[in-house]
């Protein structure tokens, strides 16, 4: 099951998939829910994913009361139209791994890591990491923004998760489970009953492949 708290967005139509959890372990997801329909709100609009979350936090703040609301931690895939690029940006401690050809890259750093600007080049996949710090109301919390930018392949897929997973499980389950032609939904459900054990909490998934 689900926490309440965890809320999804998955349009193709606008090309954009995303997680978001409360970060209040008894909230109802309310806020998550408010912040993932204001991001696809601004990426029907044609805003990036940074421009995007930052205008939806913005936005949550203004509707929901500061004691009713502590904050969201999401993760949030756009594809560029008419090209092989994808945007990832989180805030939080989220996790993003791609998986190609069987090799799994973790593309999301730990909690609390700061990674500097520049080109990331490992298992042939190319990434540009940017950080946005210090931006958003300033009265009432200022997100951190985490943001990379890559290339797909036919094939590939991504990996979407909420909450701390060790490295080594994921080398150890995501490449053996992820394989075959089982549908999606499928592979998704293998995959979370063999992480499970090694989840530190509740941690909802969701799994895209490019085509």
């Amino acid at each position: 099951m689900q926490p309440l708290r965890c809320r999804f967005l998955e349009s193709a139509e606008h090309g954009v998939w995303a997680l978001a959890m409360d970060c209040d372990a008894q909230s109802d997801g309310r806020g998550s829910g408010l912040l993932l329909e204001a991001l696809r709100e601004q990426v029907a609009s044609g805003e990036d994913l940074t421009a995007s979350l930052l205008v939806a936090h913005a936005r949550v703040q203004r509707e929901l009361e500061e004691g009713d609301y502590a904050g969201s931690q999401v993760i949030a895939l756009r594809l560029v139209r008419a090209t092989s690029s994808f945007e990832l940006a989180w805030v939080g401690d989220m996790l993003a791994c791609l998986v190609r050809d069987g090799e799994v890259l973790r593309l999301t750093g730990e909690s609390g890591s700061r990674e500097q600007a520049g080109e990331l080049r490992t298992n042939a996949l190319q990434m540009t990491a940017t950080r946005v710090d210090g931006l958003g109301q300033a009265a009432r919390g200022r997100p951190i923004i985490d943001r990379k930018l890559g290339h797909a392949q036919r094939g590939d897929l991504l990996l979407l998760g909420a909450g701390s997973l060790e490295h080594a499980a994921l080398h150890r389950n995501l490449g053996e489970t992820l394989r075959g032609l089982w549908s999606l939904d499928y592979k998704l459900e293998r995959l979370q009953g063999r992480l499970q054990p090694v989840l530190s909490g509740p941690s909802p998934l969701l799994l895209w492949r490019a085509k």
